[in-house]
C-alpha cells in the first residue's frame, strides 16, 4: 500500500504531473493505478475460486441455482466455468472479463452478492433447518 508513496518521495514519478496533485481522484489513479489492478484481478481470482464452491455446495444441498438466482446476478453464475478454466492465468483472466464486460471490482462485487443470494436459500433449505424447525414445533406443543 505504501510503495506508490514511497516512489513518490523517492521522486519516481513516472508520468504523475504536479497538475494531478490538484485533483485528488486523478492523483490517486495515477499513483496506485497498477498496484491497485493487480490487486484487483487477484482478488477476482480468489473471488472465483471459493464462489465456484459456494455454487457446489448449493447444488449439492439441493439449490437449484436457475430457479433461485435473481436474473441481474445469473450471468455471473454463467461466467464462473469460464473464469474458473483461466483463474490462475491473470492475463487470461482479464481478457475473460473484458468480453464480459466486467471489471474486476464489479464482478467481486457481483459474485458477493451471488454468494449471499444462494447462501441464504442454503440455509432456508437446509435439512438441518427444517429438523429444528420440526423439534421446535414438537417442543411447543
Amino acid at each position: 500500500m505504501l510503495a506508490p508513496f514511497l516512489r513518490l518521495a523517492k521522486g519516481q514519478t513516472g508520468n504523475l504531473a504536479f497538475a494531478h496533485a490538484l485533483d485528488g481522484d486523478r492523483f490517486a489513479d495515477a499513483v496506485m493505478g497498477a498496484e491497485n489492478a493487480d490487486k484487483a484481478i487477484k482478488a477476482a481470482q480468489k473471488t472465483t475460486k471459493y464462489l465456484l464452491r459456494q455454487l457446489d455446495a448449493a447444488r449439492y444441498s439441493g439449490v437449484h441455482l436457475g430457479k433461485t438466482v435473481p436474473k441481474r446476478l445469473r450471468r455471473f453464475v454463467e461466467a464462473v466455468p469460464q473464469l474458473e478454466r483461466v483463474r490462475n492465468n491473470p492475463k487470461a483472466f482479464q481478457e475473460v472479463l473484458d468480453r464480459l464486460k466486467l471489471t474486476p471490482q464489479e464482478y467481486v462485487e457481483n459474485s458477493l452478492a451471488l454468494a449471499n443470494e444462494v447462501m441464504r436459500h442454503v440455509d432456508q433449505n437446509s435439512a438441518f433447518r427444517q429438523f429444528g424447525s420440526k423439534l421446535a414445533a414438537e417442543h411447543e406443543s
